[in-house]
């Protein structure tokens, strides 16, 4: 196999690796959704898992003030 075929081969693959790990549409309207205060921290974690394969956790966090 040529250079050429092998890099062409290479670029598709490292685009198809980058796209599957990639939040989809749905994935980012749901994730705004949350961000706005439409739906709870819950809410929006069970809609997340219910997606394919790409899961997105949301961790609630705090920030202490001495």
């Amino acid at each position: 196999m040529n250079s050429k075929n092998a890099r062409s081969r290479t670029a598709r693959q490292s685009l198809a690796d980058r796209r599957a790990l990639t939040p989809s549409e749905q994935d980012m309207q749901l994730l705004a959704s949350y961000v706005r205060g439409h739906i709870t921290l819950e809410e929006a974690n069970d809609l997340l898992h219910q997606h394919g394969p790409f899961i997105i956790a949301i961790c609630e966090y705090h920030v202490a003030v001495a």
